[in-house]
């Protein structure tokens, strides 16, 4: 909320002039100030038209919210080994439940009451909470992107780290969010706000609502301070992962599908290209598996119902031979004499493959496993829903300093619009859980492990 935005909710409110008799008013040098009466509920019932719909939204956010990630908080905390990965979540997931059970109703009330919220420190409380938990999840997000950058690319550094690493990087994002964080605490209280009522000349409807406070209005280089901090680092941090997903991405579309490719340096701009498309998007990679198996399914059959002769360059044969023909040139022909030689031909080759092998294996078997790749996809779809739920919050924040005629100028849908744009960030706060169930089985298999034990709980009960 700003103050344009207050400001013009109730700007014509239909037969203001016939109850004016039941208003309560205050004359003063700045005209007549209602501050109840029928007057005051027709314009509390006009922008109730408008925040109703964001109210719906956040209310259903909150619900969901607090569902699913009292559901994570349960299955990662008692269910899940001890990993990085875990903490990561845990931390995720509590903050999102701070946000789902505190700062979600807050917002609902001052929704339902946009003229006569008047809790100072609730409002200060709420709105610092709010801040801290935002800016703790936005790094805890970039924590995660360096874990994972650390897999892929220092495999054997990132298997020293141990899940304590996880709970260092997760306190200095609290830390550092707090360091940034705390003039919101100050900044922010009971707003008192003025509306002109079109109808009547020098008429106001006086509201409440929880904003910046007014001693901090009047000193806007402040406040303009701290918003313009708050919006580098968020667009710094968005830039940040952007980068170490793409970089993330690209090593691990490399290490799966390079050896789909016949032609390397023919195919070198097409693979750049479709490597950096498939670190934005997440796809490529399980074409590549596929590709994969059937190319190492065709191997092993080949190797299973072949015959173990083999052709070997004529020229190789020893002297000692001398009942077998010598052919001159590269020519080949098939042996099945000594077979003691043939065999430890093939011996020596197939351990050379071999050793070959599982030196490219060591090299990009973290990298090509599929329980690696899955929890990398799996947090850069968080990351990447924690950058769109924060997109149009921002961009609207854009708007408002800009141009601060711009919720005047719009009408009722686009006023709708824009309140339910501008409370998108809580999104962050619900879907994660519903990312974790869709994209991780074992996950899944706990939650419906769950639910089954509290529906025979439940009907349990009911029959006693």
């Amino acid at each position: 909320m700003n103050h344009s935005k207050m400001s013009d909710n109730a700007s014509d409110p239909d037969d203001m002039t016939s109850s004016e008799s039941n208003t309560s008013s205050v004359n003063g040098s700045d005209g007549i100030l209602i501050t109840s009466g029928d007057i005051f509920d027709k314009v509390h019932v006009k922008m109730m038209l408008v925040n109703i719909y964001p109210l719906i939204f956040v209310m259903v956010y909150a619900i969901l919210g607090v569902i699913g990630n009292s559901i994570v908080m349960y299955v990662y905390w008692t269910k899940w080994k001890r990993n990085k990965t875990r903490i990561f979540i845990l931390c995720l997931g509590f903050l999102d439940l701070i946000n789902c059970v505190f700062n979600m109703p807050v917002e609902v009330v001052v929704l339902w009451q946009p003229l006569t919220f008047d809790f100072h420190y609730l409002c200060k409380i709420s709105r610092g909470v709010t801040f801290v938990i935002n800016n703790t999840g936005s790094l805890v997000f970039v924590s995660i992107a360096i874990e994972r950058y650390m897999l892929v690319y220092h495999p054997l550094k990132y298997r020293r780290m141990t899940p304590k690493f996880a709970k260092i990087m997760c306190l200095l994002a609290f830390i550092s969010s707090c360091s940034v964080s705390w003039p919101s605490f100050i900044f922010y209280g009971t707003y008192t706000y003025k509306l002109p009522i079109s109808q009547l000349d020098n008429v106001y409807v006086v509201g409440n609502t929880c904003l910046i406070s007014n001693e901090y209005i009047l000193k806007s280089q402040l406040t303009l301070i701290f918003t313009t901090i708050l919006f580098g680092l968020m667009i710094f941090v968005f830039i940040v992962l952007t980068a170490l997903y793409i970089a993330i991405g690209r090593k691990i579309y490399l290490a799966t599908c390079t050896d789909t490719i016949e032609n390397e340096k023919e195919d070198a701009t097409k693979l750049f290209g479709r490597s950096i498309l498939s670190a934005l998007t997440g796809g490529g990679v399980m074409k590549c598996d596929k590709m994969n198996y059937k190319r190492q399914s065709s191997r092993y059959s080949t190797a299973i119902s072949g015959d173990f002769t083999s052709t070997l360059d004529t020229s190789e044969i020893p002297a000692s031979y001398p009942n077998i023909p010598a052919e001159t040139g590269s020519e080949k022909m098939r042996l099945s004499y000594p077979p003691i030689n043939v065999e430890r031909k093939q011996s020596t080759v197939r351990t050379i493959d071999s050793r070959q092998n599982n030196r490219m294996s060591r090299k990009f078997s973290t990298i090509k496993g599929k329980p690696t790749r899955k929890n990398t996809v799996m947090m850069r779809v968080v990351t990447i829903a924690f950058m769109l739920s924060f997109t149009p919050f921002l961009c609207i924040l854009i708007i408002r300093y800009t141009n601060s005629s711009y919720y005047q100028s719009l009408g009722d849908s686009g006023k709708i619009a824009y309140s339910v744009f501008l409370r998108t960030y809580f999104i962050n706060s619900m879907v994660n859980p519903f990312i974790y169930g869709f994209m991780n089985m074992k996950f899944r298999q706990h939650v419906k492990a769950l639910l089954i034990n509290v529906f025979c709980f439940c009907r349990k009960n009911k029959s006693k």
